[in-house]
């Protein structure tokens, strides 16, 4: 009966508006209705910005679905970086329009906290050089015992390639974050949408 109703309202809705099917408002934002969405934005977020180290945050990529991310830390500073100029007007908080690989080009090195690296790998940042320089990009910016957390989708068309240039990168290793009790996740997605842990380390 749902799926009838969904199917219904994407033959009704205009198409510019199609992306409320999935969306849903919560604290004057909208935010995305999916699984893996949920569960950043209901368990993993919170848990960092209940840390008293956490004090500045970078989130790699922005979207409308990413707008009410700053009210998600409200103790920290938000920054985002993202490489399509045509986002930014999505942006809040401190921005940037820029690459990942381009990180050291406009941010200090151990100047945030804690990096969110969702929808990044497998979507436009692939192949072994490319991820490889996109960790040593990573940990550069974090600061001592700062956190990143990675998300991609675990499917044949986006799973990253090598993979192992994540989750063997030098300088980092996975920690179970206690809401969760593990250090990797796989969320109830038809996409294997998977969140890894790490904290940088030396």
């Amino acid at each position: 009966m749902l799926t009838q109703a969904v199917q219904l309202a994407k033959k009704t809705i205009p198409r510019r508006h199609r992306w409320l099917l999935r969306a849903r408002r919560r604290h004057g934002s909208w935010f995305l209705r999916t699984p893996d969405r949920r569960l950043l934005e209901g368990k993993i977020i919170p848990y960092f910005a209940g840390l008293r180290g956490v004090r500045r945050v970078l989130d790699i990529g922005c979207d409308w679905y990413t707008a009410g991310y700053p009210r998600l830390f409200p103790t920290q500073q938000y920054c985002s970086i993202d490489i399509d100029p045509e986002k930014a007007h999505f942006a809040r908080g401190e921005h940037r329009v820029a690459s990942l690989l381009e990180l050291d080009q406009h941010m200090e090195a151990a100047s945030v906290d804690l990096v969110i690296a969702n929808g990044v790998f497998g979507w436009g940042v692939d192949g072994r050089a490319d991820i490889s320089l996109a960790m040593r990009q990573i940990e550069r910016v974090l600061r001592a015992d700062g956190c990143v957390v990675v998300g991609w989708n675990d499917t044949d068309e986006r799973r990253p390639d090598p993979l192992a240039e994540i989750l063997e990168a030098p300088g980092f290793a996975p920690f179970a974050i206690p809401n969760i009790k593990a250090a990797s996740v796989v969320t109830d997605t038809a996409y294997r949408h998977t969140y890894h842990f790490f904290k940088k380390i030396g």
